[in-house]
């Protein structure tokens, strides 16, 4: 069966006669596939700007979060970190040893979203097929 005919008028009035005619056609239509393509593309890229602004949002909210985290592990660990600092060890040391910290649960955070994002691509694609 015939899907899609393409027409080329002539001029802007055969053009847009052929238009009228189609637009009255009950089971069929005639488009513009510039004009379409546009539409969807537009469509498209608003879905994807929408989908940035609430990634930027999440990551926004995510780093927040990870800053609270921190700052108040530091405020429970205040009186560790005193004694620490009383039985001799240097400021840079304490430094030290909250940076490595920090960036060992970093280093699993990383690992541990890595995996995940490999699995659910995993996933997503044996889905799609």
């Amino acid at each position: 069966p015939v899907s899609a005919v393409l027409v080329f008028p002539t001029d802007d009035r055969a053009h847009d006669q052929l238009l009228g005619d189609w637009a009255l056609h009950e089971t069929q239509q005639a488009v513009r596939p510039v004009e379409v393509m546009r539409t969807i593309l537009g469509i498209v890229l608003r879905v994807r700007d929408g989908l940035v602004a609430w990634f930027a949002l999440v990551a926004a909210s995510t780093l927040a979060f990870v800053g609270l985290v921190l700052v108040l592990s530091v405020r429970l660990r205040e009186a560790e970190l005193r004694l620490v600092r009383r039985i001799g060890a240097a400021r840079g040391t304490v430094t030290a040893m909250l940076t490595a910290e920090v960036a060992l649960v970093l280093l699993a955070a990383v690992v541990i979203a890595a995996g995940a994002t490999w699995a659910g691509l995993a996933v997503v694609s044996a889905y799609l097929g």
